[in-house]
């Protein structure tokens, strides 16, 4: 299967967020709804100098083992097969759970929105992080979907 290229506006957020960023300073990064990690495989196709530690989020664990397949060995990538969208989702607590971490340096979310989940989404971002967030509009029908 075929990855989606990466956004050139994700990709140029994240170029001025961890440019100079130094060798021995750990950045997580969250993508959430991540699918089979096209914006991941750019991040560490750059061969940025921070410490990257990335996870992984998404619905599907089949896109999630495709997207570790394709990874070399020893990447900083944690996968997470995680429902977005299931009935009382506590996002903090589920990734503390699962990870003992809770909040991200860098959370990015491409072609992805459930509005009940935005205000559980901006608590992730640490003092000081940033959210980059990529989503569709009214008028995106004309360039395909979701139409």
């Amino acid at each position: 299967m075929m990855r989606s290229a990466a956004s050139p506006f994700i990709l140029a957020s994240l170029d001025k967020a961890l440019a100079g960023q130094p060798a021995d300073s750990p950045v997580h990064l969250l993508d959430l709804a991540c699918g089979t990690g096209r914006h991941i495989t750019a991040v560490l196709d750059k061969g940025y100098q921070a410490d990257l530690q990335i996870t992984a989020a998404d619905i599907n664990a089949d896109s999630l083992d495709q997207l570790m397949a394709g990874l070399p060995t020893g990447a900083p990538v944690r996968p997470v097969c995680i429902d977005l969208e299931q009935d009382g989702l506590a996002l903090a607590e589920e990734l503390v759970g699962r990870l003992g971490q809770q909040r991200f340096d860098l959370v990015m979310v491409t072609n992805y929105l459930h509005r009940p989940l935005l205000a559980q989404i901006f608590d992730l971002v640490s003092p000081g992080g940033q959210l980059l967030y990529e989503t569709f509009g009214q008028g995106n029908e004309v360039f395909g979907k979701p139409s």
